[in-house]
């Protein structure tokens, strides 16, 4: 399967975005969005768009989409999770780029059109998003990022593509996750270090490009082979 990964920028392609991902979170969770952040309402099962969108199209389809959040994130909006918590654990770590624990970006609301879901497309996109070309687009810092899921999601995705996550703390309880957070599966906030975080093979990753994903393999279409696992 062949895959045109690009950076939502026109309107239409940021409205077709919005509404898979409007679709999927209505049809699957009972979930709406809003595009004034000021509107959102975790309790009420409202959510706020994120910023930025990472696409995926096979023939000319958006089937896929990733989200961005670039201003306020989802974790500091309603997770707790504030400059003291980020610059602990910068503080325990060593890196070359001197990071501000206030320069924060946050992945979220990936979603796969229902009829492309089961093939890989899922797993290439989560470890795809962590292209510098995405997460530091219009950045005037190199970013951290983190990211809120259950516990479950973090080794399916993040693990599954070589990535590490650092703990930030659990998430409070919000009725717009009723449905897939759980004793046994709660929901956490983690903290992603690009530098030291992320694998090169997916940091580097080149967008706007066309890549051939597979069950094991992902493939440049100009030959470079980029392992999935």
């Amino acid at each position: 399967m062949e895959l045109y990964l690009k950076i939502a920028e026109s309107r239409y392609d940021i409205l077709q975005c919005h509404y898979l991902i409007a679709e999927v979170y209505n049809a699957v969770y009972d979930i709406v969005f809003s595009e004034d952040p000021a509107n959102a309402d975790p309790h009420s099962k409202i959510e706020p768009y994120p910023d930025l969108f990472l696409m995926a199209l096979a023939n000319e389809m958006l089937v896929a989409a990733v989200g961005l959040y670039t201003h306020t994130t989802y974790v500091e909006r309603y997770g707790n999770v504030n400059p003291k918590d980020i610059a602990a654990l910068l503080d325990s770590v060593k890196t070359k780029i001197n990071y501000s624990p206030t320069h924060l970006r946050e992945f979220s609301k990936m979603v796969v059109r229902p009829n492309w879901q089961g093939n890989g497309i899922s797993l290439f996109l989560a470890g795809a998003c962590h292209s510098a070309y995405f997460i530091n687009r219009n950045a005037e810092l190199p970013p951290l990022i983190v990211c809120c899921e259950t516990r479950r999601l973090f080794q399916h995705f993040h693990k599954a593509n070589g990535i590490r996550t650092r703990f930030i703390k659990s998430f409070p309880y919000y009725r717009v996750h009723e449905q897939y957070r759980s004793a046994d599966n709660p929901m956490e906030s983690h903290l992603i270090i690009p530098e030291l975080d992320i694998p090169k093979k997916w940091h580097t990753l080149e967008l706007p490009g066309w890549y051939r994903i597979g069950q094991d393999v992902v493939e440049k279409k100009n030959g470079v082979i980029q392992t999935n696992r």
